[in-house]
């Protein structure tokens, strides 16, 4: 089965590259912090993300913690049939429509707005070819 969020009007899509049927598995217990690391495909439509480290690392403060089918973490939305704080266990992508060409802050907005929703402590950091890099940073 695959599952598909579309957000901001349609402007974009976030997909898992693994997909299950809903309730196959549970939600993993969410951590303080997440951090998804996120790279621009070849083709420069679309940003490809994993979770940070250990996706079984770390367990949600019990002030944060709430009841959720299948024990895992507390779901704090559900867009599409997607539910947030989003499965560490996944890879999730998301679709850009068009080639990127644009403002690498913008691009940065975007993967944190649609990894990240309404997801406390939850970080998304992308990076870019060195053609899509600012030219003073080209170097690095």
């Amino acid at each position: 089965m695959h599952r598909a969020l579309a957000l901001a009007a349609g402007l974009f899509l976030i997909t898992p590259i693994v997909c299950a049927a809903p309730g196959s598995h549970p939600v993993p217990p969410a951590v303080a912090t997440t951090v998804w690391l996120c790279n621009l495909s070849e083709e420069a439509t679309r940003l490809h993300c994993v979770a940070d480290g250990d996706p079984q690392d770390g367990a949600m403060p019990a002030a944060q913690a709430g009841p959720s089918p299948g024990g895992g973490a507390a779901v704090t939305a559900v867009v599409g049939g997607t539910r947030f704080p989003l499965d560490r266990r996944q890879r999730w992508t998301v679709e850009l429509w068009s080639p990127f060409s644009g403002e690498p802050d913008w691009l940065r907005l975007l993967a944190r707005a649609t990894l990240c929703y309404r997801s406390p402590g939850c970080e998304a950091i992308v990076h870019l070819p060195a053609e899509f890099r600012p030219a003073a940073l080209r170097s690095r």
